[in-house]
């Protein structure tokens, strides 16, 4: 079972947040690499960060 992953532009519609923000906040995180996809883990991690609820309600 692959997890879902994303890219920057998606993360930031579905968290509707700043993508400038939101990138920022992944290069804090240890996982991140720039140059690969988000994973559902880094996604949610950055989630909480900025209050957004993981997974978003509207990520189906």
């Amino acid at each position: 079972m692959s997890e879902r992953s994303y890219d920057l532009a998606e993360l930031s519609s579905l968290l509707k947040f700043s993508s400038a923000y939101l990138k920022m906040l992944l290069k804090k995180q240890s996982g991140y690499q720039p140059d690969q996809p988000i994973s559902a883990e880094l996604a949610a991690a950055v989630a909480a960060q900025v209050n957004r609820p993981w997974p978003p309600a509207n990520a189906a």
